[in-house]
């Protein structure tokens, strides 16, 4: 008799946990976009630090009296 409730217990415990990887994760999607999201902020900042150096490098050139000629594009 105790056989049958251990496998019992054994059948719902795996039948939980099919039911909570089916209801409750999104089997890593979520994690990947908190991801993505954090990658393109850190992308945005860098952006922003070397947009903000090279306006300081300019406004340094310029004071400085040099005025490189800068290539379009």
């Amino acid at each position: 008799m105790s056989g049958t409730v251990v496998t019992m217990r054994e059948t719902l415990r795996s039948i939980s946990s099919l039911a909570e990887l089916a209801l409750w994760r999104d089997g890593g999607q979520r994690q990947a976009r908190r991801n993505a999201w954090a990658a393109m902020v850190d992308d945005a900042r860098r952006a922003r630090e070397r947009a903000e150096v090279a306006a300081a490098v300019d406004h340094l050139n310029w004071r400085d009296g040099s005025h490189p000629e800068r290539l379009p594009g």
